[in-house]
């Protein structure tokens, strides 16, 4: 065959050149099928076909534009040419651009609407977009052209759990789990779902009596399956229980160790530590995570890794493909080396040994796959996480939580599986949000806020939002009439209808006064809070980054520090500034603070002003930074001893 193209390149079928690119491609000689598809093209043959498995085969070789740039080429040969759009649309899946991947793959379904696995991939891109509502509406479509696609009733069971809705994501579950021969993989979604809005504390103990009793039997008998790609149980609602976790998440990391034993993997340069890895002296750092663009990750990450002194460490800095912003744009220009990780397990922690580190930094673990399991992996000599996903990891080879003097309450190392640190100040280097002119020109009626009210904002997520906030705003309208309590509008709407449900069983008679505020960009959210009289943190579970935002434009936050680091970022934010204006002891103190700043303009604005003046403290701190540094140096030395 390869003869016969060679000789009469012009004579020889689009398919027979397709199956030869094809079967280098299988013997992982994609430039081979480059250069045959290539010849093919350049003899006359200028095919759809043979446009758009050129540009699988860029892909295998890793240059995305000439990929999607040879299936534009295909698609305007032949717009109907499904497999272009399909294959474009898993480029840009797969390099976080998921937004022009989704385009693609409503184009392939104009041409071919009951495209199964088209649609199939269509939800599972509006999933990763957390349009779950949307991805159901797919996955509904999907179960009525094919009523016997059991994968299509698991993604309607994924999407009702993810949407809040446990009882029917249970029942779609079953269904699924009964016409399947594999029945593992969907046994444990279902074992293990837990409530995303969370209806009272007698649920909260009820699921996780559940969850315990699950793994003790799990690891008693671990279930035979590839734990990376199967067992896809998420421990990240646990979070928002408001209880020490540590039990659970140690038990859930024993388990999938038990499972595959292979997830402790040990790069070779971990074997001996006596002596530093860099050859230029410098302590080689590497940061981790699938949040490096606009995100909370970064925000908390991005001065951290910018500011840490050159002179004695090289680092480096591990994201994985996604669309560039100017967040992801600094990530690479602070980095001295800025590394795109593959999205396969393996792949990704063999590219991470090879850079032999000397301390593997996580700003966060547990909120995604892929990062939680590489965690698993002795690939630094020194490996820490911190507040990026702020509880403890349970993970064995994750040996230290860098955390803050009052961001734990006392006997907090007893939260963590790792050796918890506490540093004298927070660790961050947190650069201020400045808004724009335009953004501080805006006033309430333009963000949707009442002139005439007093404003309580509780700017968090619905997930976050514990019951026992309820019984306060309860409190806080009972006592301001003239108050109103704004809450962020979700992506997904039956998140708002399940927590306005509660309000009602739970406060009926001022349950009307909790308002949704839309959802806007950040500048525009940023002055809504500045604009409000008061913000609300909620217990249990509080701000993070949006603390910060908050604060650094003098918005003035009552929080309660609770028992565990969580519900206490607020608390110990303020405490760096030295100031306590707005430090609750109690329930009874948060509801006063609350209506005191919101009914005093006075004692509002002074309050305002004081963090303004000790705005310093907390951002481009550098006291943070340099303590990581001293605990990089004295962590290493304990590994070379």
């Amino acid at each position: 065959m390869a003869k016969a193209i060679d000789t009469d390149g012009n004579e020889v079928a689009d398919d027979t050149l397709s199956q030869l690119a094809a079967t280098h491609l299988r013997q992982g000689q994609a430039r081979k099928a480059v250069q045959l598809l290539l010849d093919g093209i350049q003899a006359g043959r200028s095919s759809a076909v043979l446009y758009s498995d050129l540009g699988v085969a860029y892909r295998a070789m890793g240059q995305l534009e000439r990929s999607l740039e040879a299936y534009r080429k295909a698609i305007e040969i032949d717009q109907q040419h499904m497999p272009a759009h399909m294959n474009m649309a898993n480029a840009l899946r797969a390099n976080g651009r998921e937004s022009e991947a989704e385009s693609q793959l409503r184009l392939a379904l104009q041409i071919k609407p009951a495209a199964q696995g088209c649609r199939h991939i269509l939800a599972q891109t509006l999933r990763q977009q957390d349009r779950v509502d949307e991805a159901l509406e797919q996955y509904e479509r999907i179960s009525e052209l094919h009523p016997d696609d059991a994968l299509a009733i698991e993604g309607m069971g994924d999407c009702l759990r993810r949407q809040g809705r446990l009882t029917e994501a249970v029942q779609r579950l079953e269904q699924a789990e009964a016409m399947m021969t594999n029945k593992q993989r969907v046994r444990l979604k279902r074992e293990f779902a837990m409530p995303v809005i969370l209806e009272s504390q007698q649920q909260i103990d009820e699921v996780r009596e559940r969850i315990n009793h699950g793994l003790d039997a799990l690891i008693a008998n671990p279930p035979n399956l590839d734990v990376y790609r199967e067992f896809q149980i998420s421990t990240f609602d646990l979070a928002y229980h408001g209880l020490n976790d540590r039990e659970l998440q140690s038990k859930f990391g024993r388990l999938k160790l038990k499972i595959d034993p292979s997830l402790a993997f040990v790069a070779e340069h971990c074997r001996d530590t006596t002596t530093p890895s860099s050859e230029d002296g410098r302590i080689r750092v590497g940061f981790v995570s699938n949040y490096f663009y606009s995100h909370t990750v970064t925000k908390l990450t991005l001065g951290l890794i910018r500011e840490l002194d050159r002179t004695k460490f090289h680092v480096s800095v591990f994201a994985f493909p996604h669309l560039s912003d100017p967040w992801r744009d600094s990530v690479q220009q602070s980095a001295d080396r800025f590394c795109v990780l593959p999205g396969q397990l393996q792949a990704a922690r063999e590219q991470i040994a090879e850079e032999k580190l000397d301390v593997l930094f996580y700003p966060d673990i547990g909120m995604d796959r892929l990062t939680n399991h590489l965690a698993f992996a002795r690939l630094a000599p020194v490996q820490c996480v911190t507040w990026g996903h702020p509880v403890t990891t349970g993970i064995p080879n994750i040996d230290y939580f860098v955390s803050n003097e009052n961001l734990e309450p006392e006997g907090a190392a007893n939260h963590y599986s790792e050796s918890l640190i506490l540093l004298k100040h927070l660790p961050t280097y947190y650069f201020p949000l400045t808004l724009p002119p335009e953004a501080r020109a805006l006033q309430r009626r333009d963000l949707g806020l009442p002139d005439e009210a007093h404003i309580y904002l509780c700017p968090q997520s619905l997930f976050k939002l514990h019951p026992d906030l309820d019984p306060l705003f309860g409190e806080i309208l009972r006592r301001d009439p003239k108050g109103r309590i704004f809450i962020t509008q979700s992506s997904i709407q039956s998140w708002e209808r399940l927590f306005l449900e509660r309000l009602q069983r739970n406060i009926p008679d001022v349950a009307d006064r909790v308002n949704l505020l839309s959802r806007m960009p950040t500048t525009r959210y940023v002055r809504a809070m500045q604009i409000s009289d008061v913000l609300l943190d909620p217990v249990l579970f509080g701000g993070g980054n949006t603390t910060f935002e908050a604060l650094s434009v003098g918005s003035p936050i009552v929080t309660w520090p609770g028992p565990q680091m969580r519900s206490r970022v607020t608390y110990a934010c303020y405490r760096q500034m030295g100031l306590d204006d707005c430090i609750a002891s109690g329930p009874e103190s948060y509801v006063d603070l609350a209506v005191g700043l919101a009914t005093d303009r006075d004692r509002r604005e002074a309050v305002r002003n004081r963090i303004l003046e000790a705005a310093p403290q907390l951002f481009e701190n550098p006291g943070g930074v340099r303590e990581i540094e001293e605990f990089f140096l004295a962590s290493l030395e304990k590994t070379h001893v």
